[in-house]
């Protein structure tokens, strides 16, 4: 029988493309825009030390550029194979491999090549990548080895083959006749961690190898994975659409793949763990993405990485007073709070009580609660307080719900509706970002208006539930009897004021107008978790099947025929196939099982082999961005496991 390992591979005619990376717990190689040139990354230290860019907020997004290796003189690419811990290119007149063992600070890399292919490596000064930190650069050369120190880490090399050097320690490297050029790279803030994470990938190549197979071979076998027994094949403008058995059993191994692989545990760092929504792009954690895909963690055998992204996410992310931000930077800043930060008066969704319920439920280990998690006390104890508070902060009108109330905190950019009807998302970045209080007090008087959005409630109603078991957990029944009672009041509130009876769908609330929006949102959707009368859950549903507003090759976030709607825009028509975890769950809910089923399958094979895409065009099914590796994706395995074991057919 085929392993794991051995079964999850994508072979390719060429790279997937720049943004596109090999990554491990503690790095990423991430490709650019040639073929065979990567850029390898991790998370900094603290925000001394990172890149400075025009895309920083106050120098707080961050990431930390270690080193290149570009391949030359390797002719045309002719294919790709991708695996858990690397890839294999073969060029015209080279072979080229790359493995970044899952728990090691280093990489592998191997040239083959009769034709006089050769690896630039290259330093970030070479790059021409500035850091925040301003230290002097040493390099220290003997053969067969180079070691740069750059006032953070120390990055170390062992090679063999020929070498030589160029500007500001940068060297080439080639094979010798008959033989393979080979590089070990390891990084560490530590230079003796380094030198011997070096060593050790350079004289026991196959045994490194051999503990990154393992490694992922476990973890890989203890994901939840649904058992598929047919084809599933559909039409879409007239195109007949077929996704196999195979595919659909590798989709969802490459999905738990990319969980993992998102995952950064740097113990030395101010952030030791986290999960990036795509190491690519986004370098920290939003209060969506990043909780709900520690949730899926909490179901493998690396439940303990789930426990520690867990603490340290309440530890950051989660202020003494009872604050969330809605984005916490890689460097363990928050968002929230931080002068010149677009997400400055952004307060964050609760998803992550429902991880932390759902941990427990899976794991038995009730410990967690009682963890220190930093100022403010334990898991627990913050958990309580931030449920408590976060109504104090952003019930406006004191309807007992949440408002959308700054910049960021509705959980969809652009979404179409009343937030950016009297100013755009351009002009509210601008007013957060560069106006002086007063300017800014005038803006908000002109500009704002509250909305309660339907997106938000899905996961608060989450959250109260979570909080329930939690407190029962605890022995806290007044805590428990409190969020029955709020939960019972959301529930009462948005079958009364959300419905619209002509529409036969749930809007969201404009709060300064005092009526519906009007607008019709995919997240109606994700409340057939909750809204249970069944004459309206079949109008609902008829939405998501009617073709002129979500019965689309996939389902967009905004109704086609509503105003606004744009199929390459983000939450104002594109498709986002983790939201059709949420969907599909709430399909799954209401008794739809094979309408839930189909809805989660077409999202898991929107993209192909490794993609995890995050933004598709509901009418082409092509790509709106260059993002491949979305860990939020893998809920749809959940999703798929519950619905397929509801249906009789899940392993």
């Amino acid at each position: 029988m085929t392993s794991l390992y051995d079964f999850l591979k994508d072979t390719r005619p060429s790279f997937i493309g720049p943004k596109h990376w090999l990554g491990n717990l503690r790095w990423i190689a991430l490709e650019e825009k040639q073929p065979g040139a990567f850029l390898f990354k991790t998370a900094p230290l603290d925000v001394t030390e990172q890149e400075m860019s025009s895309t920083c907020h106050s120098n707080k997004e961050a990431i930390r550029t270690l080193l290149g290796v570009e391949i030359a003189g390797a002719g045309e690419i002719q294919s790709v194979v991708y695996r858990p811990d690397g890839m294999t290119a073969t060029f015209a007149g080279a072979r080229l491999s790359i493995v970044l063992p899952l728990e090691r600070y280093g990489a592998l890399v191997t040239l083959e090549s009769e034709t006089g292919a050769s690896l630039s490596i290259k330093t970030t000064r070479t790059l021409g990548i500035k850091l925040a930190m301003e230290k002097e650069f040493q390099v220290e050369a003997a053969p067969g080895r180079v070691i740069w120190k750059d006032g953070a880490y120390t990055v170390a090399f062992r090679f063999a083959g020929q070498s030589e050097s160029t500007a500001e320690g940068s060297f080439i490297l080639r094979p010798q006749p008959g033989k393979p050029a080979i590089l070990a790279i390891a990084f560490h803030p530590d230079a003796a961690a380094a030198l011997s994470e070096t060593d050790t990938i350079f004289t026991r190549p196959e045994a490194v190898e051999q503990e990154s197979r393992k490694a992922w071979e476990e973890y890989l076998s203890s994901c939840p994975v649904a058992k598929i027994t047919e084809d599933y094949i559909w039409e879409a403008d007239g195109e007949k659409i077929i996704h196999t058995r195979e595919e659909i059993r590798l989709r969802q191994y490459w999905h738990w793949h990319g969980l993992l692989a998102n995952v950064y545990e740097l113990p030395f760092n101010e952030l030791s763990a986290y999960m990036a929504p795509d190491k690519s792009t986004w370098y920290g954690v939003w209060s969506n993405d990043g909780p709900d895909a520690i949730r899926a963690l909490a179901h493998t055998n690396r439940h303990g990485l789930a426990r520690q992204c867990i603490v340290e996410y309440i530890r950051t992310a989660l202020s003494a007073e009872g604050d969330l931000t809605w984005y916490l930077h890689a460097t363990g800043i928050s968002c929230l709070g931080t002068a010149g930060d677009s997400g400055r008066f952004s307060h964050g969704v609760p998803l992550i009580v429902r991880t932390v319920a759902e941990y427990v439920v899976v794991t038995g280990d009730v410990s967690v609660l009682d963890e220190a998690a930093g100022a403010g006390g334990t898991v627990w104890e913050k958990l309580k307080r931030y449920m408590r508070v976060v109504f104090q902060h952003r019930d406006v009108n004191g309807d007992g719900l949440v408002e959308w109330r700054n910049l960021w905190e509705g959980g969809a950019d652009d979404k179409v509706g009343c937030f950016f009807s009297a100013a755009p998302l351009e002009e509210w970045v601008e007013a957060v970002v560069n106006f002086p209080d007063a300017k800014l007090e005038e803006f908000y008087r002109k500009n704002s208006r509250p909305t309660v959005n339907l997106y938000e409630q899905a996961f608060f109603l989450h959250a109260l539930r979570a909080l329930e078991k939690l407190a029962v957990c605890r022995g806290e029944p007044d805590v428990a009897q409190e969020a029955r009672e709020k939960f019972a009041h959301h529930v009462s509130v948005l079958e009364e004021r959300h419905w619209n009876e002509a529409d036969g769908f749930y809007y969201d609330w404009d709060v300064r107008a005092e009526q519906q929006t009007r607008a019709m949102n995919q997240d109606a959707f994700y409340l057939l978790n909750f809204l249970k009368q069944p004459a309206r859950t079949r109008r609902v549903i008829g939405h998501l099947n009617h073709p002129d507003e979500f019965g689309l090759r996939h389902i967009p976030t905004l109704a086609k025929n509503a105003a606004g709607f744009r199929p390459d825009g983000y939450w104002c028509g594109g498709f986002w196939p983790r939201e059709s975890s949420y969907i599909g769950d709430g399909l799954r809910e209401a008794g739809d099982l094979q309408g839930a089923y189909a809805v989660v399958i077409k999202a898991l094979c929107c993209g192909k082999g490794k993609e995890m895409l995050e933004n598709v065009d509901p009418l082409t099914g092509r790509p709106n961005t260059p993002i491949f590796a979305m860990a939020y994706n893998v809920l749809l395995n959940l999703v798929l496991n519950r619905i397929c074991k509801e249906i009789g057919g899940a392993g």
